[in-house]
């Protein structure tokens, strides 16, 4: 398991990502915001993840996440389309919202409900 602490210029909150290997999934757990001052970290830990795949799913954990923006939205559609091609996985990409309005409404907003496969606990996302 490691960590790391995003914090860009201008910001007050720093992003916390945690990636771990549970079997048949890598998981990543983001906290804090999800934006602009973050997101090119935070792709290059994303795409560290996708390169671990192979037949594995990833499941993003964004329920501590306190704010996202457009730009964070585009990092997920960028990961969910790549987790589409590197993994055998069904279903590629799973994303733990715990339905926090931080997240869900910009996703929904932005049409995306139905693109993503949101879940509200962990381990409805880590679940077969």
């Amino acid at each position: 398991m490691s960590e790391e602490r995003r914090q860009g210029p201008g910001s007050t909150d720093a992003c916390t990502l945690t990636t771990s290997d549970r079997g048949e999934v890598v998981v990543v757990h983001l906290r804090g915001a999800l934006d602009y001052t973050v997101v090119a970290s935070v792709r290059d830990d994303l795409q560290s993840a996708l390169r671990r795949l192979r037949d594995r799913a990833l499941v993003l954990d964004l329920a501590e996440v306190d704010f996202l923006d457009s730009v964070g939205i585009s990092a997920l559609i960028d990961t969910a389309r790549t987790a589409g091609k590197v993994s055998e996985n069904s279903e590629p990409l799973r994303l733990v919202v715990d339905h926090a309005r931080a997240v869900t409404r910009p996703i929904q907003v932005a049409g995306l409900d139905g693109f993503f496969m949101l879940y509200e606990t962990l381990s409805d996302a880590l679940a077969p």
